[in-house]
Parts: C-alpha cells; sequence; structure tokens
C-alpha cells in the first residue's frame, strides 16, 4: 500500500505539473469573416454569443475606427449583448468604440452562475478604439449594457464595437480528477484490507 501511494503522489506531481500549460490565452478579432458584417457562428472562439454580430471598417461610422486589428470588429447589433461558457474564464482586455455616437456608456458585468462578480462603466468614442483592462477573474458571462451618448451619426443608437478581445481559458486540472479516484481507490484498498482481517479472525461455526 505504502509503495502504491507513493507511486501515485509522483504521478499526480508530474501530471500536475502541466496543468499551467493547458491553460490558453486568445485574442478574439474576428478576422477571419470577410468583409461586410453579419452573425458568426455558436461556439466561435469557445464562447456562446448573444446579441453580438461582426462588421467591417468598410461599413463607416464608428466601425472605421474600431478595427485594431483590420479588417472586422464585433458590435451589439441587439442592444444587450453577452458572451458564455459552461466553465470558468478570465477576460483581461478589450478595446471599445462608440459605433454612432460619442460618450456612450457600456456597462460590462461579469457574472460566475447568478452571483455578479464585477460591474465597470466605461465611455466610449466614435474616433478611436480605447483599451480597457478588466481582469475578469474566474466568470463564466459577461454582459455588456450600453446607453448615453451624444449623437453623431443620425439614427445611430447607443451601440459599441469591441475589437481584440484577450481571454484566458483554464481547463480543470486533470491532477484534481486523478487525485480523486486515488483516495476513492484507496479507500476501497483500505475497505477490502478490513473485510479479510475480520474474517481472518471470526470464529469457525
Amino acid at each position: 500500500m505504502r509503495s502504491l501511494l507513493s507511486s501515485v503522489i509522483l504521478l499526480v506531481a508530474l501530471v500536475g505539473g502541466g496543468d499551467v500549460a493547458k491553460a490558453a490565452t486568445l485574442i478574439v478579432g474576428w478576422d477571419e469573416f470577410p468583409f461586410g458584417g453579419g452573425s458568426f457562428p455558436s461556439g466561435y472562439a469557445g464562447l456562446e454569443w448573444s446579441g453580438f454580430h461582426f462588421s467591417s471598417v468598410l461599413n463607416g461610422y464608428g466601425f472605421a475606427n474600431a478595427a485594431v486589428s483590420p479588417p472586422n470588429s464585433a458590435w451589439n447589433a441587439d442592444g444587450l449583448a453577452s458572451f458564455s461558457a459552461p466553465t470558468a474564464f478570465d477576460v483581461n482586455s478589450v478595446y471599445l468604440t462608440g459605433v454612432f455616437r460619442d460618450g456612450v456608456q457600456v456597462q460590462v458585468d461579469g457574472y460566475l452562475g447568478a452571483s455578479l462578480l464585477y460591474s465597470n462603466t466605461f465611455t466610449v468614442y466614435t474616433t478611436q478604439a480605447t483599451f480597457f483592462e478588466l481582469n475578469y477573474l474566474g466568470v463564466d458571462e459577461v454582459v455588456f449594457n450600453s446607453f448615453g451618448g451624444t449623437p453623431v451619426y443620425a439614427g445611430g443608437g447607443p451601440n459599441f464595437a469591441m475589437d481584440n478581445l484577450t481571454i484566458t481559458t483554464a481547463p480543470e486540472p486533470a491532477s484534481s480528477m486523478l487525485i480523486g479516484l486515488v483516495i476513492a481507490g484507496l479507500a476501497g484498498a483500505r475497505r477490502r484490507r478490513s473485510r479479510r482481517a475480520i474474517l481472518a479472525f471470526s470464529p469457525s461455526p
């Protein structure tokens, strides 16, 4: 048993050492889509998207300045917008731009389940993409709500565009699952050994 436990501890250490390497940092830019605009597929960049579409710099308005990495950026075409994933992730930073109005307020809320962990409101303009460092750690949904602003282009609402969204995904460490299996296995082995000991000392009928 002692030899088995020593071997398991070594294996857990080896597997656990690779957990950090499994984390992936992504810069989401929507640039692989064609010029123009439209919706992007569910599961894009490993996330579920709601209310977002992509648009090209060729569409003018604030889109002309929104694409930090041309040609595309994403925007809240349907007003309230969000992205989420079944497991927690980190949102590091993003560039935001007003589409039709200057001084648009963009509220960015980070949730884990039903719990609101982070909330910030940023001011954006049509003339430039502004960098915002978020550092929303361990969230599974981020919700965007935009409002206010002064019209620059007639007929436009308080929409915003975003580009170069940087997120870090962290899969559940394999070592955690392995430790659980090991504990269950060791407990089972101990129970079996105890039963054998009881049977060995039980008097014959």
